[in-house]
């Protein structure tokens, strides 16, 4: 029989303690990155936001000493190791400015920034002041996620032929993204560009169509769909359909990787708060699926991930596994979808210079 034992769990191991400030202290902050990491004994000494009531009331309800009054007194203390930044995507730069200055250590969240050449700024900048830079894309970090990758690095499907991931959702996006042209690619389809990287490696071409919803209030796409052409034959796709007018209950996020060998299915909880899902097939055991139990999520558990692997590359001097170089690939996919949507055709990712 199959061992099923998926190994998909963070392991934080740290020489030395790191003093952790916040930037931001809005929803995600306070119920994904600040419960990860309590539950994984990180140490967040300090936090601030623009709006300063909302920092003191996250403050007091998570137990962090200090409150500063603005990202720049935050970033000027000494007593920081690490500053991880929780603000849109507009913002990041100037933040990262401060903090790369200060030479603290930085975590960006997803998207690193509104447009490609902000996000390679933003790398540049890191490069010149020395220190390291993670990126937020944590659902690299998802039990399913990094369930299915074990699978796949085991073997036990084979070879893959084709990927799809399928997201059916009501979602409602944040008041700041509003007046942004960019919506569901650069704010979501984005986790999932970075999942098949993650999975797969880089692909080729990207060929990508976007619409929306009669009547939304948002300037940006809420459905978009997408293909992937890998140089093996791979064939990824995926549809993001952000503004389903269903009450919700049949709302869900999934994927399915089929193999000469073996077929994957997954789901990520995190739109009801429920722990992720994974199951697979072989042809040695025909007709059987195999469900490794999970108990953990996306949200929060996965935070601890990203920020957990920063801490450990600054302990042991190595780039993040979700790195700034690295994430460029991914916000290089994002301009490559607009791209294509833009002028009609498949794009390839050379035509694109990273840096």
């Amino acid at each position: 029989m199959l061992n099923l034992e998926l190994d998909y769990l963070p392991k934080i191991e740290l020489k030395t303690e790191y003093n952790i400030g916040v930037v931001g202290a809005g929803v995600i902050v306070d119920k994904c990155h600040l419960v990860a990491y309590k539950e994984n004994n990180l140490n967040v000494v300090g936090i601030c936001s623009k709006r300063g009531f909302r920092a003191y009331e996250v403050a007091k309800k998570h137990g962090i000493k200090k409150v500063y009054n603005s990202a720049e007194e935050l970033c000027k203390d000494p007593n920081i190791d690490v500053v991880d930044i929780a603000i849109p995507p507009t913002d990041q730069l100037e933040v990262v400015k401060l903090a790369a200055k200060h030479n603290k250590h930085i975590l960006c969240q997803k998207p690193l920034a509104y447009d490609f050449k902000e996000s390679k700024k933003i790398v540049e900048i890191v490069k010149r002041a020395g220190v390291k830079l993670a990126v937020n894309q944590n659902c690299r970090w998802a039990p399913a996620s990094r369930g299915a990758k074990i699978l796949l690095e085991k073997g036990f499907i084979g070879k893959p032929i084709i990927a799809t991931i399928e997201l059916r959702v009501r979602l409602l996006p944040q008041i700041f993204t509003k007046s942004y042209d960019k919506l569901m690619i650069l704010n979501m389809s984005v986790h999932h560009l970075d999942v098949f990287r993650y999975w797969f490696g880089e692909p080729k071409f990207i060929t990508a169509v976007a619409s929306k919803y009669p009547g939304q209030e948002y300037k940006g796409e809420l459905i978009a769909l997408y293909n992937l052409e890998y140089e093996n034959g791979l064939l990824a796709s995926a549809w993001d359909d952000g503004f389903t007018w269903s009450n919700n209950s049949d709302a869900d996020i999934t994927f399915r990787i089929e193999g000469i060998g073996g077929i994957v299915n997954g789901s990520w909880g995190w739109y009801h708060d429920r722990p992720d899902t994974i199951e697979f097939t072989t042809k040695k055991y025909l007709n059987y699926w195999f469900k490794p139990i999970i108990k953990e999520k996306w949200f929060p558990d996965a935070f601890a991930g990203t920020m957990g692997d920063l801490l450990m590359a600054i302990d042991q001097d190595r780039e993040p596994e979700i790195s700034g170089m690295d994430n460029l690939k991914t916000m290089r996919l994002v301009e490559a979808a607009y791209k294509s949507i833009k002028e009609k055709r498949a794009v390839a990712l050379e035509e694109i210079a990273l840096l």
